[in-house]
């Protein structure tokens, strides 16, 4: 939208308009003409201002136009989203269609198979139990938890851009992390803050001073050891939880001088302790004795940083490459014991770029993928 110059003296009795002072002249002018001249020159000055004002309400409508615009594909029918989700599922962000990833199901048992959209959008999901987590309803933040039926439970304040979310295996907490300065884990200037979450109301570990919190949110909160000694730094970020089955105990990533670490945690005791180096988004299989995460492999804060596909050994901490060699910026998700999923940038037929999700048995064989334009997987079973 072109907006009109702002006129100055000049452009409306100036010495270059019909109005210039001639000798003899006062000034200033007088008479019917001087005043429809104060009068045009004062509609020019209000119709600025009113095109600024809409500028900015445009801008702000933009940002937030997840909250009104309609989807691209109709929501499948409530039968259809409960067929699918008597058996195992994939939930994921379907990342084609609409400006904000739609929520989806689709079955295990193909490959790119048929899916069913729900009618939530956000840009991080997982779920568990009967339970959901959704990530960045907007540009600026927001969350909200759902039920079976992908009908919102709680809506939740949380201010950042969306990075992890996950889900208990039971269903009772849920953790979500957001970048509050910076956008990516590739770079040095990033921080974020992670936050527990109780599925069942909704409430978020830590928020609020009057319900007995300290008013730091989440994992900041926590006391952390390294060798038996506190382990305190002013540049402590968290991110990329992932729970046991049953209890409160975790695993996640703490970041601090230039170096992150792999902590194990226990939500009710708000303690952790460092268990080794060099682990970023862990993520537990399934018979709780390994971590698939990724590792960083190249590069430092202010140089290009690539991540490789690992797995740790919990009795042991031995860690071992994988087969997948792409650079993968992901927390994965176990399929069962012997594969995960993660999602990766490919580009489509049109040349774009979109996500996709792929699918890593851990023989050594090669990866395969299992739905395009697809991302954020969560297996329930």
């Amino acid at each position: 939208m072109s907006m009109p110059r702002s006129p100055d003296v000049h452009d409306v009795v100036g010495p270059n308009s019909d109005a210039s002072l001639d000798e003899g002249s006062q000034w200033p002018p007088t008479g019917r003409r001087s005043r429809r001249r104060v009068a045009i020159f004062a509609i020019l000055c209000v119709a600025c201002l009113a095109i600024t004002s809409a500028s900015v309400v445009l801008s702000r409508l933009r940002a937030n136009a997840v909250a009104v615009e309609e989807p691209s594909e109709p929501a499948a029918a409530p039968s259809a989203i409960e067929a699918l989700t008597t058996q195992s599922h994939l939930v994921f962000l379907q990342t084609q269609g609409d400006s904000y990833r739609r929520v989806g199901l689709m079955g295990l048992e193909a490959t790119d198979g048929p899916r069913s959209l729900t009618p939530l959008r956000c840009q991080r999901v997982h779920m568990a139990a009967g339970r959901g987590l959704c990530l960045g309803l907007t540009s600026r933040g927001g969350a909200l938890t759902f039920d079976d039926r992908f009908e919102i439970q709680h809506k939740l304040t949380v201010n950042g851009v969306p990075s992890r979310a996950r889900v208990s295996p039971d269903g009772r907490y849920g953790a979500m992390t957001v970048f509050v300065r910076g956008h990516s884990y590739a770079g040095g200037d990033f921080s974020t803050q992670t936050t527990i979450v109780d599925m069942a109301t909704g409430t978020m570990l830590g928020a609020d001073e009057e319900d007995g919190g300290d008013g730091r949110p989440g994992l900041e909160r926590f006391t952390v050891y390294r060798d038996g000694s506190r382990f305190e730094a002013v540049d402590s970020n968290f991110w990329g939880v992932t729970f046991a089955r049953g209890g409160s105990r975790f695993y996640a990533t703490l970041g601090s001088g230039g170096k992150t670490y792999l902590i194990e945690g226990n939500i009710e005791a708000e303690e952790a302790r460092i268990l080794t180096e060099n682990v970023e988004c862990p993520s537990l299989s399934p018979d709780g004795t390994r971590l698939a995460f990724k590792k960083r492999i190249s590069g430092g804060p202010m140089s290009s940083i690539a991540w490789q596909l690992h797995l740790l050994d919990l009795a042991t901490l031995t860690d071992t490459p994988l087969a997948e060699t792409r650079n993968v910026d992901d927390q994965v998700e176990w399929l069962d014991d012997q594969h995960i999923l993660y999602s990766l940038l490919d580009e489509d037929s049109s040349g774009g770029i979109r996500p996709d999700i792929w699918q890593l048995a851990l023989d050594g064989s090669a990866p395969i993928r299992i739905a395009t334009a697809a991302m954020s997987p969560a297996v329930v079973r």
